[in-house]
């Protein structure tokens, strides 16, 4: 493969490259991303990965002395309805 063939190459890809270089002998040095960490730093940012979730309960106790709408609107914010 020619010297501007993997140029060209190298650059269609270079969001998946940390950094490359070609030497004076058209030798490719090529060092990647590596994608799960990428993976991981983007699902956090997002909001994707949760590290701490909250268990919270209603005993049928409780329910019983809820008023309907409150109870509903609580199921359907815990994603219950």
């Amino acid at each position: 493969m020619k010297t501007y063939q993997v140029e060209q190459l190298l650059s269609e890809h270079k969001d998946l490259l940390k950094k490359y270089s070609i030497d004076d002998k058209g030798k490719v040095a090529i060092e990647m991303y590596d994608a799960k960490s990428a993976l991981d730093t983007l699902a956090k940012i997002h909001g994707l990965l949760i590290d701490k979730q909250e268990v919270t309960t209603i005993t049928r106790e409780q329910a019983a002395q809820m008023p309907t709408e409150e109870l509903e609107a609580e199921l359907k914010q815990r994603g219950l309805l």
